[in-house]
């Protein structure tokens, strides 16, 4: 597999919003992937703070021309325990993709949601096996 990996740097986003990542600094461009897609999260902060349990991560593929989704995947993440990649879904031969997502952060004392936070992610598409 030939892999290409894109780093995506914190980033804010309102709990329970459908955000997209193009309206965002760090992903200010969409990105021409083909091939499988695979997400991993690499860093949550809630806004307060403070320790949270878990999290629920969606991430939406969308083609930036036509609005189709090219899949969608659901992550979880529990305090201070490294995730491993996630098949998001496949992306047709050099479709330029952005990305749409939401995040809810779940207080650890309460089971409550936090308001907003901050997410860090990497990002990965198999560009060998693509038609």
């Amino acid at each position: 597999m030939a892999w290409t990996t894109n780093h995506i740097q914190p980033t804010w986003q309102a709990t329970e919003t459908f955000g997209t990542q193009r309206d965002t600094q760090t992903w200010s461009r969409t990105r021409v992937m083909k091939g499988a897609v695979q997400f991993r999260l690499t860093d949550v902060s809630g806004s307060s703070g403070r320790r949270w349990n878990h999290i629920s991560f969606e991430v939406w593929l969308i083609d930036a021309s036509t609005g189709a989704s090219y899949g969608s995947a659901v992550l979880s993440k529990r305090w201070g325990v490294a995730t491993a990649y996630k098949t998001v879904g496949f992306v047709p031969n050099g479709r330029s993709v952005r990305l749409r997502t939401r995040l809810n952060i779940f207080d650890d004392s309460l089971g409550s949601m936090e308001v907003s936070g901050t997410w860090a992610g990497d990002i990965r598409w198999d560009n060998s096996n693509a038609s």
